[in-house]
């Protein structure tokens, strides 16, 4: 009742207000609240104000030293402004609202990366069959290195939970180089993914992780060279 009222009446960013007041991983949560209601208009609406304030951000830290993010949205972005020559304020609300209209079809969060579809480049997802997205088959494997992919500080996390089955592999001795190979891409995905997390946001808590999962792709290379 309390997020559906939240929807009513806030006008910023809806999610990040209720996954802050209930400490949830990701937007998926919230939106279920709303599961079989007739409130279609709102979760549409907030919906855009999502992406709009993703945009936003992402737009006014480009001129920052420390960005807090990584992935496909963010080299789009960051090509989109070095195109367009933006100099006022009122500009750059403008052509914030070009590409949230005209380029962002929807977004869908997930703990380890939000996937925020473009058009002209939808068959293009990692998840897409046939050229149609399949977002119901998300997982770290596709998303991390997806064109679509928009990935910040606080998918981090999410990104450590959901790679530890991968992770897990590479450093298993026991399992042969065959069976790592599919874990292999993954964790070399989230190494790309999460230094880039580094290198933008300047933030020293993504080095031993980093470097965890350098050991780990080691490891799982050792294998491939003892099996030889």
């Amino acid at each position: 009742i309390w997020a559906e009222a939240v929807f009513h009446r806030y006008r910023g960013d809806v999610g990040k207000f209720i996954r802050s007041n209930f400490k949830h991983m990701n937007s998926r949560f919230f939106m279920a609240y709303l599961r079989g209601k007739e409130l279609k208009g709102i979760t549409q609406v907030a919906e855009r104000n999502f992406i709009n304030n993703v945009v936003r951000q992402h737009i006014d830290s480009l001129g920052c030293a420390r960005r807090d993010y990584a992935g496909g949205t963010g080299r789009f972005l960051e090509k989109v402004i070095s195109l367009t020559k933006t100099v006022t304020n009122e500009e750059r609300n403008e052509l914030v609202r070009k590409i949230c209209e005209d380029r962002i079809v929807s977004a869908q969060s997930n703990p380890w990366a939000t996937c925020l579809l473009r058009s002209g480049t939808v068959r293009m997802a990692k998840c897409s069959s046939e050229g149609i997205p399949q977002r119901h088959n998300a997982s770290p494997s596709l998303c991390l290195d997806c064109i679509h992919a928009d990935i910040t500080e606080g998918n981090f996390n999410g990104i450590v939970v959901y790679i530890k089955p991968d992770i897990d592999a590479c450093r298993n001795p026991s399992l042969p180089y065959a069976i790592k190979q599919y874990h292999i891409g993954t964790v070399r995905s989230a190494l790309k993914r999460v230094s880039e997390l580094r290198k933008n946001g300047g933030n020293e808590k993504y080095d031993a992780f980093i470097k965890f999962l350098i050991e780990s792709l080691y490891l799982a290379e050792n294998t491939r060279s003892n099996t030889k």
